[in-house]
Formats: structure tokens, C-alpha cells, sequence
């Protein structure tokens, strides 16, 4: 066998070699583009209980109808407020509006949301219109 034929073969080698080490290294720095984590909608957990309750008793105004809604109201503001209790992060709803008036809603209805925890404060006043 020729000299020069296996010096073409080794030049092939290393040339490849060195060619996917250069295209993994430009791969690994364009990473951090494209890698998307699912798993976390949302910064802190206070973020996601804050809006999912406003969602809940928006829902509930909507959807429900006098007398049973103030119950309902009146449940929802009991069980959030002491199972955020238990972990520690204040929650205080209030109606500003009351919510029925004999047997028709009032609209629209006022309600004022407060949460306190160690790691923020989020609060919003909003209308729900029946």
C-alpha cells in the first residue's frame, strides 16, 4: 500500500473528528434557546394560587344564581383563606358589593383580594359583572 494512502485516510479521520467537535460545541451554546421548560407556568406558587382563586369566584358569580351564590361565596372565601392559612400565606376576599339583593344579583359585584406571604404581596380589586 502507498505511503500517501494512509496519510489521506488519518488527514480524513481527524478532520471529521475535529468537524463534530466543533458542530456539538456550537449546539451545546445554542442550548439555552431552545430547551423550554413546561413544567413551571408560573414564577412562584403565590402567583398561580392568586389568579386561579380570582378565576374561581369569577366563575362562580357567573355561573350561579341567588340564594345559593352568596353560600357559595361565603365557602369559597372560607375554605382558600384557611388552606393558605395552613401554608402560611394570609389571603383576605372581600365583597365591597353585596352579592344579592333578595333574589337578583347585584351587578356589578366588587370583590377586593389580598394575598400576603414571606415572599410577596399581590393584591387586586376587581368587578364581576352578573
Amino acid at each position: 500500500m502507498p505511503r500517501w494512502l494512509g496519510s489521506k485516510a488519518q488527514f480524513f479521520i481527524i478532520s471529521m473528528v475535529v468537524i463534530l467537535a466543533i458542530l456539538i460545541s456550537i449546539q451545546n451554546l445554542f442550548a439555552g434557546y431552545y430547551n423550554i421548560n413546561y413544567s413551571k407556568p408560573y414564577d412562584d406558587p403565590e402567583d398561580f394560587w392568586f389568579w386561579n382563586i380570582k378565576d374561581q369566584i369569577t366563575r362562580t358569580i357567573e355561573q350561579r344564581e341567588c340564594p345559593e351564590l352568596s353560600a357559595d361565596f361565603i365557602e369559597i372565601k372560607m375554605i382558600t383563606e384557611d388552606f393558605l392559612g395552613k401554608k402560611g400565606v394570609d389571603l383576605i376576599i372581600e365583597n365591597k358589593t353585596p352579592i344579592c339583593a333578595g333574589n337578583t344579583k347585584v351587578n356589578p359585584i366588587t370583590i377586593k383580594m389580598n394575598m400576603t406571604s414571606p415572599n410577596k404581596n399581590l393584591y387586586e380589586k376587581f368587578n364581576v359583572s352578573t
